[in-house]
């Protein structure tokens, strides 16, 4: 199934007040969604909240049919978030999600070397390419 990411971009940003469940094999999706957080999700606040998006986001892709895989990784320093953005979009993931300004850099350097990978940068204020959005 083809995914409108300007759609899924609207429906992150949307819910992003709604805890990952793994639905579908990442073979099998139609859309994988990496997301990298600075803190941990049982901080009940920021981090916790954006996870929550990322699952009630999730959903409604999934009521309207379409099969989501979502990957994250919590307590990421800025230095390993390098590596886990390219990484998802090597395994051809259809968005990744960073949650923090101090991934600021390196998502907007991961953007320009996987232009067929689209970033979300969460608290961003940079922008430049057509597949990073802030």
């Amino acid at each position: 199934k083809q995914v409108n990411m300007p759609t899924l971009l609207s429906t992150v940003f949307l819910v992003l007040t709604s805890k990952l469940v793994l639905c579908a094999l990442p073979e099998q999706a139609d859309l994988k969604v990496g997301m990298v957080f600075f803190g941990e999700i049982s901080d009940v606040g920021w981090t916790y909240q954006h996870n929550n998006g990322l699952i009630a986001a999730r959903e409604r892709l999934e009521e309207q049919g379409v099969s989501v895989f979502s990957e994250v990784h919590e307590l990421v320093s800025p230095s390993h978030s390098t590596v886990l953005f390219a990484n998802m979009a090597k395994k051809n993931f259809s968005l990744v999600i960073a949650s923090s300004f101090s991934f600021r850099q390196q998502v907007f350097l991961a953007s320009s070397k996987f232009p067929n990978t689209n970033f979300l940068h969460i608290s961003g204020i940079d922008t430049g390419y057509p597949n990073f959005k802030t």
